[in-house]
């Protein structure tokens, strides 16, 4: 998570935002694939750029509507590791062709998606109706008028 700031700061906001910023590209380093190696010179429409860094079943997992997803991860076809890391991975680039996002919490994923694995090869069953879906949080920051 984020390193927490108070409303009263002595920081200038430039320097708030550059830790933010640094923590954020911290956590989405770790990831594969390198996103620093996409180019600067991006072309208007990049979803090709999404299919030349994914391979093809991450492209699939990551493009089904969550309703097939959750069918595949209800019945074990896929594992929510692997569901995870595809999003993960997809997030990676989609931060770096559109600056999408504010905090990526990789680690936290994939330990629940492995708790989640475990649980489903223990008792056969998923453990609830989202079993494995990954989701995103958009961060609403206010404003002082």
């Amino acid at each position: 998570m984020a390193p927490k700031t108070t409303a009263v700061s002595k920081k200038p906001w430039q320097d708030i935002a550059q830790e933010a910023q640094d923590y954020r590209d911290a956590s989405i380093a770790n990831l594969d694939p390198d996103v620093s190696r996409l180019s600067e010179m991006l072309p208007r429409n990049v979803f090709g750029i999404l299919r030349q860094h994914l391979s093809q079943t991450e492209t699939e997992l990551t493009e089904k509507p969550p309703e097939e997803l959750l069918k595949l991860l209800a019945y074990g076809t896929v594992t929510a590791t692997a569901v995870s890391m595809a999003f993960l991975r997809r997030a990676s680039l989609a931060q770096k062709l559109t600056n999408c996002i504010t905090e990526l919490l990789p680690e936290r994923s994939l330990s629940r998606a492995k708790f989640l694995d475990n649980y489903f090869i223990q008792n056969k069953k998923p453990i609830g109706p989202l079993h494995g879906l990954p989701i995103s949080v958009k961060e609403q920051i206010g404003m002082k008028d």
